[in-house]
Formats: C-alpha cells, structure tokens, sequence
C-alpha cells in the first residue's frame, strides 16, 4: 500500500502536465475552496492544478514538493500582468525617447 500515494502522485504530475492553463478568476477559486480543494503548483513553470486534501497528502507522501497558491493565485497573476505592461510601457517609451526625430522605418521600432 506504500506505492499508492506514489502512483497517485505520479498520475497527478502527468494530468498537470497535459492541462492547457486558463486563467483563473477569484470566483473559481471561491467556489473551489468551498468544495475543498486546493490550487497547487508543482513547480515554477508548471501550471496550478486543483487537488483534494487526499491528493496532497498523497503528494507529500510521495516527496514531490508543491506549493499551495490557493489564496494568492489571483493576486500573483494580478502582479505578473502589472509587470508585462510595465515593462512593455517602459520599453516603447525608451525607444520613442530614443527615436524623436529619427528617420527610421517603422520596422526597426520595438512595437
């Protein structure tokens, strides 16, 4: 019985991997909470996945380390947007200061 919580890990990790991510809103992950799950990542480019309280036991059972983003999933991804525009904004506004004036086709600007 020892290897079940292994196979069961093992099954988690492979469905994980075959999941294409969608984003997440707050009202899933109030609605999943409630039923007793729990968003879990696996790894840092592995996408979250919901699991029962068995398969986290399951999952520390079989050593695989994970991390429980239940509560600060909608806030990370809230982050991670902020910091894409913030870098594409900064990015264009570099380039248009850099460019004033320039003759440079359109092309060779970073859009």
């Amino acid at each position: 019985m020892k290897l079940l919580p292994s196979f069961v890990a093992t099954v988690i990790l492979a469905a994980s991997s075959l999941i294409v991510a969608l984003p997440i809103s707050s009202q899933e992950i109030e609605r999943k909470s409630a039923e007793g799950l729990s968003l879990l990542r696996l790894g840092p480019d592995v996408d979250p996945v919901w699991n029962t309280a068995e398969e986290k036991w399951g999952l520390k059972k079989a050593g695989i380390n994970f991390m429980d983003v239940t509560r600060s999933w909608t806030t990370m991804q809230s982050n991670l947007a902020l910091q894409k525009l913030s870098e594409k904004v900064s990015t264009k506004a570099a380039c248009t200061l850099c460019h004033t004036g320039c003759e440079m086709d359109s092309k060779s600007h970073i859009s």
